[in-house]
């Protein structure tokens, strides 16, 4: 997200739990190029090389990355300043019930949060620090096994699918999180990067989904 919104072109190399599908999304909106790996999951020298030069030769995706920057410049530079919280603690109960929040926003991280506000009458929000389209493609998985996600530029390789399944539980976490946010979800993401996925993933989920620079 970073380097979309500073319009550097993106050289993806995946490894593990949501970056196989990023990269894929990169790619898809042209942002970026991925450095595809063998059927073992091996990379190879020539390919890195190769993707690097086409990045730094060929303006295509130079001029796509720049075009994202001028759409998300658009969109203003408000971000919001989240605090952490030591979800951890034993005596978050009794912070929730000194302090007495409007409001609390948690992450996959802070799996306690919901079920910990709610019991004192506190609404709990979601904040999705991943992009949306790998809380989409796990919903996706999670509810239609078997079934190829809707965007078909959005898949895992072969060697990637072993890694994925042993992420299960951060999946299963990020998904829970998700699950019980409060009538909204905070999305860290652009329209103009992932808006079929956000349109996907609210219809899968039945709530609103609002992007974070929409909020301040």
């Amino acid at each position: 997200m970073e380097s979309m919104k500073f319009g550097v072109p993106i050289i993806a190399m995946p490894m593990h739990l949501d970056q196989p599908v990023n990269a894929r999304l990169v790619e898809a909106i042209g942002a970026g190029v991925e450095v595809k790996r063998d059927k073992k999951g091996r990379l190879e020298r020539e390919e890195v090389a190769k993707v690097i030069r086409k990045v730094l030769v060929e303006n295509t995706t130079k001029r796509k990355a720049k075009e994202l920057k001028e759409n998300i410049e658009n969109k203003g530079d408000e971000e919001i300043v989240g605090v952490a919280m030591d979800m951890a603690s034993p005596n978050i109960t009794t912070i929730l019930t000194q302090l007495k929040p409007d409001l609390v926003i948690y992450d996959f991280l802070q799996i306690l949060a919901p079920s910990l506000a709610q019991s004192q009458n506190i609404p709990a929000v979601n904040f999705v620090v991943m992009s949306a389209t790998i809380v989409s493609f796990y919903m996706h998985l999670a509810n239609n096994p078997g079934i190829e996600y809707p965007s078909p530029e959005i898949y895992l390789q072969d060697h990637e699918v072993g890694k994925f399944a042993n992420d299960t539980d951060d999946g299963d976490r990020i998904l829970e999180c998700f699950q019980q946010s409060s009538e909204i979800v905070l999305i860290k993401t652009f329209q103009e990067i992932e808006a079929k996925h956000i349109d996907y993933l609210s219809i899968r989920n039945e709530q609103e989904k609002e992007n974070t620079y929409e909020l301040l």
